[in-house]
């Protein structure tokens, strides 16, 4: 008989606890129910396009159109005195806009002197004004910090003029364009 006195008694104070408990629940819920806050992050993606330019004699004055570039590893042979003209399409398809920047990464040569028969020629998107550059023995940064909207597309036309220079002591070496690097970083909100 104590037994269930005793379980009966330990029943209603877990009851009674368990009702507290409910109650206070409920009451931090009604009181501090808010609307939901939906924070919409922007997105930084970039469609890019890789295209070499129709121009039958390589003479820098194209015939019309690009071709698109679609398999790799582009290979030309360079003969001296001719220029190559390619195009670089990139789209912020993002919702943000960003920095772009493009550089060349990892020029490989299969001998020194080389890089010195080769010249990048193009318009710096930032400031508008002709660069020429030889191609160095390392990577080269063509522009960086090109401000890009949010669906922007910059076209970026490039040439490689090859030196008439070139002699017969240069054959059968070799440059390699390892990889465009085309970076879009998102800017910096003070």
């Amino acid at each position: 008989m104590k037994t269930t006195k005793i379980l009966q008694t330990l029943f209603f104070l877990l009851s009674g606890l368990l009702m507290s408990a409910s109650l206070v629940f409920a009451w931090f819920i009604i009181t501090f129910s808010t609307d939901e806050i939906i924070i919409d992050v922007g997105t930084l993606e970039l469609d890019v396009a890789f295209f070499w330019a129709n121009d039958a004699n390589l003479d820098g004055v194209l015939d019309g159109g690009f071709t698109p570039i679609e398999t790799m590893p582009f290979e030309e042979v360079f003969i001296p005195g001719q220029i190559y003209t390619f195009r670089i399409t990139a789209t912020n398809t993002g919702t943000v806009d960003g920095n772009l920047t493009l550089s060349v990464e990892d020029i490989l040569m299969t001998s020194p002197g080389v890089e010195n028969m080769l010249v990048f020629g193009y318009n710096d998107p930032t400031s508008g004004s002709p660069v020429q550059t030889p191609v160095p023995s390392g990577p080269l940064t063509l522009f960086s910090d090109y401000l890009m909207d949010a669906e922007e597309t910059l076209t970026f036309d490039f040439t490689i003029s090859v030196s008439t220079q070139m002699t017969s002591s240069v054959g059968s070496e070799t440059i390699t364009f390892t990889a465009f690097l085309i970076r879009l970083d998102q800017i910096a909100f003070n």
